[in-house]
């Protein structure tokens, strides 16, 4: 794997989620590290950002669940998952009324 290729590191954090909505993986720290690394290669790729904000929700690391979705949303805003993630984020967090708008901006896109 080489080490400077955000590539590498989101396509880890992409299996570790998978892995954990299978139930096969257990740890949540393992994906948030990834998308987290291939942030760092690569600050503008907002898929990376969406990665780190479901991973964190599902670890209750809301706020960093809710900020990580908010800069998916700034860098493409044409892009629904990123306001799907935001929703999500609030909605494990029970902020249930913050989540509607993004799930609703989400479906009309």
């Amino acid at each position: 794997m080489d080490p400077n290729d955000y590539r590498s590191y989101f396509g880890l954090g992409a299996v570790y989620v998978d892995g954990l909505q299978r139930h096969i993986v257990q740890s949540h720290s393992d994906a948030i590290k990834n998308f987290k690394k291939a942030i760092e290669l690569k600050p503008d790729l907002a898929e990376a950002y969406v990665g780190l904000a479901y991973a964190s929700a599902q670890n209750q690391e809301y706020a960093q669940a809710v900020s990580a979705a908010q800069k998916a949303i700034q860098l493409r805003p044409d892009y629904p998952e990123s306001y799907y993630t935001l929703g999500y984020a609030y909605f494990s967090a029970d902020r249930y009324q913050e989540a509607v708008q993004p799930f609703r901006k989400a479906i009309s896109l």
